[in-house]
């Protein structure tokens, strides 16, 4: 070192990479290395009375550079962070040290970072996990009397709306891979589940969503949601497969004004969309979506409910008793009655006597279905989900019924 300016430098530029090596920012590093580089000399001379002043200006001098430096990057960290995808720029799930699960979740804006706390922090004191369970399925299955029902418990925290589309609309899914918009999982944490009334109850409330179509996502969608949050409760109501068609219909047409109910008759719909409805061996109604959930979760995480139990006046407490139970909620805080009626029951306004049909379409629309029937009484006793023969015999008794009121070959098939 040969000049007063050069020792200056060197000695600068070591300190900022002392510095920077220690907080391991590399790039800055890079940045002081050029910003001392490019200074125009320092031209004092050793002995000059004022070596102590135009140092000091130049020292003031380089710190306002980095400062402006280090503001340019933040902004430019915060834009790439907004622009780029969740999974290259989330990391709120690195929780802090001796932080609790319910210190961490308010931080949280991604399924990632939920996963994260459920799996790697401490749970004390609470009564439920975040979010608890699902109401999965299926729809035209009173999921919608279900839902209502147990938004009056007070142990309950309900959703913000029923139906969120975060996982049926808004995410893609690509070989076994799930992505969401960071923004829509952030509103679906925050705004739809509420992470923040859960927090404050200090996790005695059970959040949960109600979706009836994420039952029938389960062939591409259920490994998914394992990765996720392979803690979740799932709740499955179940109808007699032609009368939960035919509801469909019927739903098209008087909430929406569309479908193939508008332009024909019963009868058509159901026959030309047979093998869409009712499946066939590579895409079962019930029973393929209902395996893919059973492959990928516990069956004691998974509850089946028959929609027939759950409207009859004689097994409806018994089958409400069993969803509070399931969830673990106190079954003693509220009634175990759908005292508000049946929610969104049409068929019990439109053609209540039943839809005109010859007997010989019915029987085959009995036979159509009785491959998944079948299959779904053996999954159910297979993996002790309830008793497979009650549960056949419910929906043949509704096949009977409308049999039974046949005359000449023609009858009125009312629906479950």
């Amino acid at each position: 070192m040969d000049s007063c300016s050069d020792m200056v430098r060197y000695i600068g530029y070591m300190a900022w990479r002392v510095t920077c090596v220690k907080r391991r920012l590399v790039w800055l590093c890079r940045l002081a290395f050029l910003t001392f580089t490019s200074m125009a000399p320092i031209r004092v001379q050793p002995d000059s009375k004022d070596t102590a002043g135009f140092l000091a200006k130049r020292v003031k001098e380089l710190q306002s550079r980095i400062d402006q430096l280090m503001t340019q990057s933040t902004v430019v960290r915060e834009t790439k962070r907004h622009i780029q995808s969740p999974s290259t720029v989330d990391q709120s799930w690195r929780f802090w040290p001796g932080a609790t699960y319910l210190e961490a979740l308010p931080n949280c804006q991604t399924l990632k970072c939920i996963r994260e706390a459920h799996r790697l922090l401490p749970k004390r004191n609470i009564s439920y996990n975040f979010p608890h369970f699902f109401i999965a399925g299926y729809s035209k299955s009173a999921s919608t009397s279900i839902y209502q029902f147990l938004n009056t418990h007070p142990e309950i925290l309900p959703p913000h709306e029923k139906e969120p589309i975060l996982f049926s609309d808004m995410c893609s899914y690509d070989r076994g891979k799930m992505d969401c918009p960071y923004g829509k999982q952030r509103e679906y944490i925050h705004d739809i589940l509420k992470v923040q009334q859960y927090v404050d109850s200090g996790g005695t409330l059970a959040a949960y969503q109600a979706t009836p179509r994420i039952m029938d996502l389960g062939v591409h969608f259920a490994e998914i949601l394992r990765e996720y949050m392979p803690w979740l409760k799932l709740i499955s109501s179940m109808r007699e497969p032609i009368s939960r068609s035919m509801s469909k219909y019927i739903m098209a047409k008087d909430k929406f004004e569309s479908g193939c109910l508008m332009n024909h008759t019963m009868v058509f719909c159901l026959r030309r969309d047979r093998e869409k409805l009712f499946g066939n061996p590579k895409n079962a109604y019930y029973s393929r979506p209902l395996k893919a959930w059973l492959d990928n979760y516990p069956s004691d995480q998974l509850l089946l409910v028959q929609y027939e139990k759950v409207v009859a006046e004689d097994t409806q407490q018994k089958e409400l008793s069993r969803i509070k139970k399931f969830i673990g909620i106190n079954p003693s805080l509220n009634e175990d009655t759908l005292d508000f009626g049946r929610v969104n029951c049409r068929h019990c306004t439109i053609n209540p006597d039943g839809w005109p049909m010859k007997e010989k379409v019915y029987r085959k629309l009995i036979e159509l279905v009785m491959p998944d029937v079948l299959e779904i009484v053996r999954l159910i006793d297979l993996f002790d989900l309830g008793n497979g023969t009650q549960w056949f015999d419910t929906w043949a008794k509704v096949w009977d019924d409308n049999l039974s009121r046949c005359v000449n070959g023609f009858c009125n098939i009312t629906l479950s």
